[in-house]
């Protein structure tokens, strides 16, 4: 996994007493600039949670993703089960896109997709499930998908995109 160290500096000015100080605090943040998975092996890649399986599922989680120019998340050409969770993504494209897997193995849960183009994309993907989402701030729509059929798309929020679903 390839990682982005950004440092954060925060600087505060003191007043009391009649002293002026400035106080720095750094803190150190490592990013994944961005998750691709083009096939079922690269999964290895970014988690050793779950083995793929219907009852074991691949999981994505607790990631922040920022800064790319390209999709924060792409998952695609895969057979194997994954969950995507509790994900923050910024990006200037697409948060989360996922084409082109096999039917009824994926799930994109509680996840918010922020700040790009798209939130979430799904292309030739049938029987996904698509929920508890937040996609907010893209200039172009929440949630699309495209070529997709027997999907469940349920409690997501998509807040001031230019198109909702």
């Amino acid at each position: 996994m390839e990682i982005k160290t950004v440092a954060v500096s925060i600087v505060l000015i003191v007043v009391g007493a009649g002293m002026w100080g400035v106080v720095c605090v750094n803190e150190l943040y490592k990013m994944p600039f961005v998750i691709e998975i083009c096939q079922d092996e690269d999964f290895l890649k970014y988690t050793h949670k779950g083995i793929g399986t219907e009852g074991d599922p691949f999981i994505i989680e607790d990631e922040h993703i920022g800064g790319s120019e390209t999709s924060g998340i792409k998952i695609e050409n895969t057979t194997k089960y994954f969950e995507i969770r509790n994900c923050q993504i910024e990006v200037d494209t697409t948060g989360i896109f996922i084409q082109n897997i096999e039917a009824g193995t994926v799930r994109i849960s509680e996840n918010i997709c922020e700040g790009g183009m798209i939130g979430i994309k799904v292309k030739n993907v049938d029987s996904i499930i698509i929920d508890n989402n937040i996609c907010k701030n893209n200039y172009d729509t929440g949630i699309v998908l495209e070529s997709s059929e027997k999907c469940v798309i349920l409690n997501n929020s998509c807040q001031e995109n230019e198109l909702g679903i």
